[in-house]
């Protein structure tokens, strides 16, 4: 479309892009946009600059040419997938006219804002232009309103005025923001443009709703959907409607902001505006979820997802994550939940919007908070909190400080919490947070007031948050309060009305599929019965409750997710096991099921594949990165940001789980025949669980179950360390470690196990003891130190006779190329030249099967991925370590990267955990290999664990750091024993007595770190 200079300005239907053509001299090209939002384009060669202004699709644009006859000009639309758009266009040149100055300014805050709304620019970038185009719509709002340029350009004002505040609200200034909407909406009315003057006005009821004036706001879209003009634009009336729902929905009339938002829909389809209809369905279900209407919500918020993601609509599509994984938490699906909590963030930073950023933080602190990481919680949440004090946004800042002090409280800190209270009960009180907000906070205060057994803080808290809540319907707030109210009644030996509260929110619960609702209400119904005295009901309904919590735990992917349901099944579960030994004390075999139903359920799912999809194997690169990172393997050029690496590590555990399957409850009797079919004479299997107060400890042996005595958890928790730091301590000789592992059988039960000579004892460690030395647990001593497998659930063993006569690969001593650039970052690792030695004389002696030896350069990380899956042999691995005990799933061996030049590399426990491991026995002769995550409390975020889920039938692997020498001796008796028939717990013991009975390594310490792992 050719466009001349100075000609009148000429409405025009363009079908978008449109290629300008404009004259060879330097102007101002002027667009007023009517109802469509579009971008002025120049392009010049492969470079492109950009001009747009607020608000959109009614915005006037202008950009400044310097007239290259080079430069491609255009007009693009913002929202994808729009064909036409109409608009006014008009070329002012400029070479001889010096009003054009004010012109020139503003196609210089177009720019400005253009680049500030880049998501390809990095943050710092972006927040410069944005802070440079203030600075000139404020010098435009001056000289718009000289009478000069007002007769001239009587927009120009108001135009600044509207873009400024859009601005506003991109930098957290919402006050300011609806004091220049408020401005702009007067300075639009007073040229006689009444339509833009709604829009001004829409914009400042907006701000009036994010800063927490819920009844203003309202009374404000109500006023604006009144009006001619308003009703008169397609588009406008539907936007308008929306936040009017939105509104209704934050005060809770949650029927009314469905049937709104239906209303809503309805105006965007049929004004052929898909972007505002994704909007409009997302935020409907995010009320359907507060109904606990869950597969309403699930359905709504999967058609806009698809609507946004299909159209590439940005912002619908990050309200739509949200919502998602809301509903997602509401069904217990944490991992899913954060996935697409984690999508939302990313988007959120994509456009740069403050707002939306601290909303996905503040929900994925709540997730974490489920999941009981409280450091991360407080780590998202805080900063949630923090943003919306920052941008005035008040009753968002009320609801992150109340999940905030709860994180704090989980956390044990009470004064944080009671700080953080503080500040949130300041805000309400000041009216400036909402009753939804309010309601939140005290239902906070009572649940405090509870646990603390303060009766007067309790009776306050409940008055206000029942005052806060009305009639409103929310179905999560009304739970919480019920519970509240029957937990209250409880404490009081109100049976009767704890008994009424419990079966109110019971009904609620089965309405809404509320799962997790459901086993917290079993659980307290538990207590109930227990306390009137029917102790049976009181087992039937604690045993319903540790289903539940076991039916959630499944539905989560990845094992650290499953940890808050698990440690709630096992609360439920620990309360049933004494009930039961109390009244029926010949049920060992019930028992026995419950604690099988508990494990099966722990390690089921745990098998992840990773999507074959460019995303998946990009994320977990970044991840590796993470990794590489923590260990110093690598310089920083190839590392992801530290700010995103916590959020990217939670996005790789939520990969889909290969079956979601729920979990099967045991059936005791049969499974007590398969394991005595497996076990010999002299054979045991040992089970432990430790509860919160309670160890409950069985022996199965060949001729029957055993139920032992045992102490209290505290007892054996205290008994533990001291094991561990006898362990630890080389200068006193191995006495104080022979008492110390007395104290720990004692506390577990385990004396009554008897050790026999060439028996397999296989042993489920629970809690504490899986972090302790299997050979000390079972009566071991330098006399003779028994086969002990570890095992971690109670599938009866299947795996057959291993490992003579099975090939061999034997990997040792990564390093780099002394002349690579890449050599720095190996420098602070030492060498293990002992480990070289070790995989030469372990191929070199190992008879029948053939044998290959991987060292220094060779060791990489394609070909030992490779020497895992191969089929049925033998990968021995004498290398470092990494055992990350502060984030779960850091832990990695040490490899040379596949190509020379990057120097060292990992294997890391997700890619062992994704790997198709084929080998029969995996022996880790690395530092720290078997121990697991200070977090998850078991090995379940080791590397020995990670081989067993990914398909290693056995796994030998040491607990702690072991000296290159020692390790070299003991991988030689063990690998003559294996070559001699023996199976690799019988190898590893026979390697342990070797150590044993040697002056020099007689004290545990060298011997008794080393563990064999069978699936």
């Amino acid at each position: 479309m050719a466009i001349r200079c100075d000609e009148p300005a000429a409405e025009s239907d363009l079908a978008v892009p449109a290629k300008l053509a404009l004259p060879a001299v330097p102007g101002v090209l002027l667009v007023e946009e009517l109802g469509v939002d579009v971008t002025i384009r120049r392009m010049l060669g492969t470079t492109s600059r950009d001009w747009d202004l607020a608000p959109s699709g009614r915005a006037w644009q202008a950009a400044e040419s310097d007239g290259d006859a080079n430069a491609q000009w255009s007009i693009v639309a913002v929202v994808p997938g729009t064909s036409r758009a109409r608009v006014r266009l008009q070329l002012l040149c400029t070479e001889t006219r010096w009003d054009f100055a004010p012109l020139r300014l503003l196609a210089r805050a177009a720019a400005d804002s253009a680049r500030a709304e880049d998501g390809g620019l990095e943050a710092e970038s972006r927040n410069l232009a944005r802070a440079q185009a203030v600075a000139t719509l404020s010098a435009l709002v001056v000289v718009g309103r000289s009478d000069a340029v007002r007769r001239r350009w009587p927009w120009l004002a108001a135009q600044a005025l509207q873009s400024r505040g859009f601005a506003y609200t991109r930098m957290s200034r919402p006050a300011d923001a609806r004091a220049d909407a408020v401005a702009a909406a007067e300075a639009w009315r007073d040229i006689g443009d009444r339509l833009r003057s709604a829009i001004a006005r829409h914009r400042a009821a907006q701000q009036l709703r994010r800063e927490g004036d819920l009844v203003g706001a309202e009374r404000a879209f109500r006023a604006l959907r009144g009006e001619a003009v308003v009703r008169a634009d397609p588009t406008l009336v539907g936007n308008v409607t929306n936040d009017l729902c939105l509104t209704v929905r934050h005060l809770l009339r949650l029927r009314e902001a469905v049937r709104c938002f239906d209303d809503a829909i309805a105006l965007h389809t049929a004004a052929a505006n898909p972007s505002e209809a994704a909007l409009s369905r997302a935020n409907r279900a995010n009320a359907y979820e507060r109904l606990g209407r869950y597969d309403e919500a699930d359905a709504d918020v999967q058609a806009a997802l698809a609507q946004a993601r299909a159209g590439g609509f940005v912002r619908p599509q990050l309200i739509a994550e949200l919502v998602a994984g809301d509903v997602a938490r509401a069904r217990g699906r944490l991992d899913a939940a954060i996935r697409f909590y984690l999508e939302g963030l990313s988007l959120a930073e994509r456009l740069q919007d403050p707002l939306y950023r601290a909303n996905a933080l503040q929900q994925l602190g709540i997730a974490y908070l489920l999941l009981r990481d409280f450091a991360r919680a407080r780590q998202f949440l805080g900063e949630a909190a923090r943003a919306y004090e920052r941008g005035g946004y008040w009753n968002n800042a009320v609801f992150a400080l109340r999940n905030l002090a709860d994180a704090e409280r989980n956390a044990e800190l009470p004064e944080q919490t009671a700080s953080t209270i503080a500040r949130a009960l300041a805000i309400v009180e000041a009216g400036k947070a909402g009753q939804g907000a309010a309601a939140e906070l005290h239902l906070l205060r009572a649940e405090i007031a509870l646990t603390d057994g303060a009766s007067v803080p309790l009776d306050e808290a409940i008055a206000a948050a029942q005052s806060a809540l009305g009639d409103a319907p929310s179905y999560v707030q009304r739970q919480r309060l019920t519970i509240a109210l029957a937990r209250r009644a409880l404490a009081r030996d109100a049976l009767p009305a704890a008994q009424a509260g419990v079966q109110q929110a019971r009904r609620a619960a089965q309405r809404a599929d509320d799962v997790l609702g459901l086993a917290d209400l079993d659980a307290l119904q538990a207590q109930i019965s227990e306390r009137r005295g029917e102790r049976a009901a009181a087992r039937r309904h604690y045993e319903t409750a540790v289903q539940r919590a076991l039916r959630v735990a499944s539905l989560q992917s990845y094992p650290l997710h499953r940890t808050s349901y698990l440690a709630q099944a096992r609360r439920s579960l620990e309360r049933l096991l004494d009930l039961s030994r109390a009244d029926e004390p010949a049920a060992a075999v019930a028992r026995f099921g419950e604690i099988a139903a508990l494990h099966l359920a722990a390690r089921r799912g745990e098998r992840a594949l990773l999507a074959a999809t460019p995303e998946q194997t990009a994320l977990l690169a970044q991840v590796n990165d993470r990794v590489r990172e923590r260990w110093g393997i690598r310089e920083r050029e190839s590392v992801v940001e530290v700010s995103a690496a916590p959020g990217l590590f939670a996005r790789a555990q939520q990969i889909d789980a290969r079956t979601q399957a729920g979990p099967r409850v045991a059936d005791a009797p049969a499974l007590l025949r398969a394991w005595q079919q497996q076990l010999r004479d002299g054979d045991a299997l040992v089970v432990s669980f430790v509860g919160e107060r309670r160890v409950f400890t069985w022996t199965l042996r060949r001729d029957g179950l055993a139920e032992q005595a045992a102490g209290t958890a505290v007892e054996l928790r205290d008994a533990a360390a001291a094991l561990l730091h006898a362990v630890q301590d080389r200068a006193h000789g191995d006495g104080a470690t022979t008492v110390a592992a007395q104290a720990v059988r004692t506390a577990a039960g385990f004396d009554g196990v008897r050790v026999a000579d060439g028996a397999r004892h296989y042993l489920l460690a629970d809690g504490p003891l899986a972090e302790l030395p299997p050979a000390l647990l079972l009566g071991g001593s330098a006399a003779a130190i028994p086969a002990v497998i570890r095992i971690d659930d109670l599938g009866a063993p299947e795996a057959p006779a291993c490992c003579r006569g099975l090939p061999l690969q034997a990997f040792a001593d990564p390093t780099v190329d002394a002349a690579s650039a890449a050599a720095r970052s190996a420098a602070s690792l030492p060498r293990l030249p002992g480990s070289r030695l070790e995989a030469r004389t372990i191929a070199a002696n190992w008879p029948d099967g053939p044998a290959e030896v991987w060292l220094g350069t060779a060791f990489t990380r394609r070909r030992t991925l490779a020497a895992l899956a191969r089929e049925g042999g033998i990968v021995h691995f004498a290398t470092h370590g990494f055992a990350s005990r502060d984030e779960p799933g850091l832990s990695a061996l040490l490899v040379a990267a596949d190509d020379a030049e990057r120097g060292l590399d990992v294997v890391s426990f997700h890619d062992l955990m994704l790997a198709d491991v084929r080998a029969r026995l995996v022996v880790l002769g690395a530092c720290d290999t078997a121990s697991g995550s200070s977090k998850s409390g078991s090995t379940g975020a080791s590397l020995a664990h990670a081989l067993l889920v990914a398909g290693a039938e056995h796994v030998v692997a040491p607990l702690w750091s072991v000296d290159d020498e020692i390790g070299t001796a003991f991988m030689r008796t063990f690998y003559d024993a294996l070559a001699n028939g023996a199976e690799p717990a019988a190898a590893v013991a026979a390697a342990q007595n070797a150590l044993a009975q040697r002056s020099r390594t007689a004290h545990p310490y060298y011997w008794a770190g080393f563990a064999a792992f069978e699936k």
